[in-house]
């Protein structure tokens, strides 16, 4: 992935996505974030960007915990 995340096209992202993973369902979902966030957060307001900031990182501290106990289960049912 040579382009930064923020400089890719949803097409670009879903192409980078593995095919098991539903990529056209997360794309659509990832829309739906940034749709949620433009329609909700104010972007000339740094705090509340900072506070949405540190929302996502805790939303994706879960999503690592989920990948974490998945691939353990995996590895107990090998």
């Amino acid at each position: 992935m040579a382009k930064k995340l923020t400089s890719m096209s949803w097409d670009d992202m879903q192409n980078e996505m593995s095919l098991a993973g539903n990529p056209e369902k997360v794309r659509r979902f990832g829309q739906q974030i940034m749709e949620n966030i433009e329609a909700n957060i104010d972007g000339k307001n740094i705090p509340e960007i900072v506070n949405t900031q540190f929302a996502l990182k805790r939303i994706m501290d879960e999503l690592k915990l989920w990948e974490k106990i998945q691939r353990n289960r995996q590895r107990i049912n090998l």
